[in-house]
């Protein structure tokens, strides 16, 4: 695994600790961490796979835009993060203050569906699929768990820190592979 894709990964993370940190701030149980971190994680994986799955099908049509486009997808990503991290907007706040399986499946896809993207780029880009999946899975697990931990003890301020080193990340890696596809060469 790169560099390149090892940011990625952790920047997917991201994403499901500020989700974690919103359900622990709006005081979760810790009887529901584990559970909560499951389902993250399983969507993480399902999002993902979905947009590779998804990128693979258009990336032959598209041919060599597809770069470009998976480059585009993740500054989209990557600004709207930005935004909500530092305007305070976040969809789950509202969700998250019920914390019935259902709510927590809610929360779980509205924080995963960058995934959804990030896969589309994945295919894209003709990364090695499955490790960074895994990686994906096992991350969005530790982070849910770190999230809820310290949004227990914290409060809702990491969860904009957080929601803001992803966005920026993204914004990063999209710039990345827009200028890797325009020069010819690979950092990812």
């Amino acid at each position: 695994m790169t560099l390149g894709m090892l940011l990625l990964a952790i920047s997917m993370g991201l994403d499901v600790f500020a989700g974690g940190l919103s359900l622990g701030v709006g005081g979760l149980e810790r009887t529901g961490w584990a559970r909560t971190a499951l389902i993250f994680g399983a969507i993480a994986f399902l999002m993902t796979s979905l947009g590779v799955l998804f990128g693979r099908l258009l990336g032959d049509r598209l041919g060599d835009h597809a770069s470009y486009i998976a480059g585009a997808v993740l500054l989209i990503v990557g600004f709207r993060a930005l935004a909500d991290g530092l305007l305070g907007e976040r969809d789950e706040e509202v969700i998250a203050r019920s914390f019935d399986v259902t709510a927590i499946v809610l929360v779980g896809v509205v924080v995963c569906i960058d995934k959804l993207a990030v896969g589309l780029t994945i295919a894209f880009i003709d990364a090695s699929a499955t490790p960074l999946i895994a990686w994906i899975v096992v991350i969005s697990f530790v982070a849910t768990m770190l999230g809820l931990s310290l949004g227990q003890r914290l409060g809702a301020h990491a969860e904009h820190l957080a929601e803001i080193a992803a966005g920026a990340l993204f914004v990063f890696l999209g710039l990345l592979i827009i200028y890797q596809t325009a020069v010819g060469e690979s950092y990812l």
